[in-house]
């Protein structure tokens, strides 16, 4: 418990709100009471608020330290522990707070279930719904095993937990971190630090141009987009700097530009996607990125393209590694992607990802060729 000026007793159930009016070094600004903890049963040593976030929709999400029974929306009463989230669907917040509960993540469905599971951090991204968090101690779940210095991340699309940040990797020595913000969305403004421009590749899924949580053609037609009208309008058809980037993660590939490179990565992702889903029948159509073996590896073309002259990470195309310069062949080559033998006589039946890679190498090819 504290006392604030103004607000009196202050309890660890409590959630505080500070509005500033200057931050940094000279840090001014008021408190106010956002939402009283014993109003909404949170009134138990094991009840203390430990970790907040917003729902996509807006409402407040909380984990408490312990176990906690609840007012249930709907009625009843809610009992949940340390390793779950709730979420509060709100009369009112403030000094005369109101409002009822609901199970926004069971944590045991999950493998969350020891003490030192306990959710201490919580950040769920707004666009996709994406659950960030950490854990107070050491945790063991799915697979997975770390310390209070990771953090989680719980795919709401997936359904599937992996590890998002490693703590010890970066140099965190059991450092707990207990609060906890992430957000994905695209860059809003123009990227001109390196720090900024990192951003321009979408840390979650680097093909998800858009950050909605999925892969699809949408993606491959915003880097065109991008690659259009910004390397167009420089009258450079080859890349673009990521300083006029300011509004989606077109650099895929994370080699600092944009590029036909990116494009092939999403295509690529597509095309490994497709055929993973297909279910073959007389008139399947199938369609192979197929590189004939004396032309250039398209994970490595020419630096003096302005694409990366080391492997793409996690490049689906090939596992063979040749030497560019010592070919002599076309460097668009890569970029011609062709079909298997299924392909369909009916010109009108070909997959559009075959097409789009057709495009795109006559679209870029006058480029290089100048």
């Amino acid at each position: 418990v504290i006392t604030l000026p103004g607000l009196g007793e202050i309890d660890d159930s409590d959630i505080l709100q500070f509005t500033q009016t200057s931050i940094g070094t000279d840090t001014a600004g008021t408190f106010s009471l956002f939402l009283d903890g014993s109003d909404v049963a949170l009134t138990t040593g094991g009840e203390n608020v430990d970790a907040i976030s917003f729902a996509p929709d807006g409402r407040l999400v909380i984990s408490v330290n312990g176990s906690t029974s609840v007012d249930a929306t709907g009625g009843g009463v809610l009992s949940a522990v340390d390793e779950d989230l709730l979420v509060f669907n709100d009369v009112s917040f403030g000094e005369n707070s109101a409002g009822t509960f609901q199970l926004f993540l069971d944590g045991s469905d999950f493998g969350l279930t020891n003490n030192s599971e306990d959710i201490y951090a919580a950040s769920i991204v707004t666009n996709n719904g994406d659950v960030y968090f950490s854990t107070i101690g050491n945790y063991s779940a799915t697979g997975l095993s770390g310390d209070n210095d990771d953090v989680l991340r719980l795919g709401f699309n997936t359904n599937m937990m992996d590890q998002f940040f490693d703590g010890d990797v970066s140099a965190f020595a059991d450092e707990n971190i207990d609060g906890l913000t992430v957000n994905v969305g695209p860059p809003t403004a123009a990227a001109n630090s390196p720090s900024q421009r990192s951003a321009v590749q979408n840390p979650a899924m680097s093909e998800d141009v858009n950050a909605d949580g999925a892969v699809t053609s949408m993606d491959t037609l915003l880097v065109i987009n991008q690659l259009a009208d910004d390397a167009a309008a420089q009258g450079d058809m080859m890349s673009a700097e990521l300083s006029q980037l300011p509004q989606y993660f077109t650099d895929v590939n994370g080699d600092g530009q944009t590029s036909p490179a990116d494009l092939l990565q999403i295509i690529n992702f597509l095309q490994n996607q497709y055929l993973q889903d297909l279910s073959l029948t007389a008139h399947g159509e199938v369609v192979i990125a197929s590189v004939p073996p004396d032309s250039p590896d398209p994970t490595a073309l020419p630096s003096s393209l302005g694409l990366p002259t080391t492997p793409l990470r996690n490049s689906r195309f090939t596992d063979q590694t040749t030497n560019p310069s010592s070919t002599g062949s076309d460097p668009l080559l890569p970029l011609q992607m062709t079909t298997d033998v299924l392909r369909s006589a009916d010109p009108n039946d070909d997959h559009w990802l075959d097409l789009l890679a057709d495009d795109v190498s006559r679209l870029w090819r006058p480029a290089i060729q100048r």
